[in-house]
């Protein structure tokens, strides 16, 4: 803040129409604190969410085959909503399915894989998200930047993002000394499941 009034001041001594500069500068200050609190009024809203939760659970209890994927997919639709916050929620949501895994060696491998997935689920989405930081303030401050016109190859790069990192994921599979227990069958009624957070989208 001291810095901006400092520049302010500056504008004011050396620039002779200051008055426009400096409420074209306002202007855009307003509106990326007016962005950041509508984007930080959902995820508050979304982070206590019961139904948001459940969908963030139905990612992380996914069997093996597709957890990585499903939580690559959940990172990145929560990231659109969450911000950083998508972070917090589905690590917690994960580490606490994790968490009554009795073989230490699955738990560990377990919790690593699904944290990495969700981290690179998250940053896939920054690319093109027109909710996220980066493309909101370039679409703001570069001159005839338009999101619609970038949205294409940012989602090349999402893409690239999110296929590197299932290979990687897939070449790197730890191997495991013991075989993984069973596990239950559950609802892969996908549509019905992250209905909620479609919804909030």
């Amino acid at each position: 803040m001291l810095i901006g009034v400092a520049m302010m001041a500056l504008a004011m001594i050396t620039l002779p129409d200051w008055q426009n500069t400096l409420s074209e500068g306002l202007q855009r200050a307003a509106f990326i604190a007016a962005f950041f609190t509508a984007t930080a009024s959902i995820r508050s809203a979304a982070s206590g969410s019961a139904s948001i939760t459940e969908c963030g659970n139905f990612l992380a209890n996914q069997p093996p085959g597709r957890r990585y994927l499903a939580l690559t997919l959940g990172g990145h639709l929560f990231g659109l909503i969450l911000s950083y916050g998508a972070i917090a929620l589905l690590s917690t949501l994960a580490t606490n399915s994790t968490a009554m895994e009795a073989n230490p060696e699955i738990r560990k491998h377990r919790t690593r894989r699904m944290l990495v997935a969700i981290q690179r689920g998250f940053i896939s989405a920054l690319p093109w998200t027109p909710l996220g930081f980066a493309m909101a303030i370039s679409t703001i401050l570069v001159p005839g930047a338009r999101w619609i016109d970038a949205l294409l190859p940012c989602l090349v790069s999402a893409f690239i993002m999110v296929a590197s990192g299932w290979a990687l994921d897939t070449l790197f599979k730890p191997k495991l000394n013991t075989p993984p227990p069973p596990r239950d069958n559950i609802d892969n009624n996908w549509l019905q499941q992250l209905r909620p957070l479609l919804i909030l989208l």
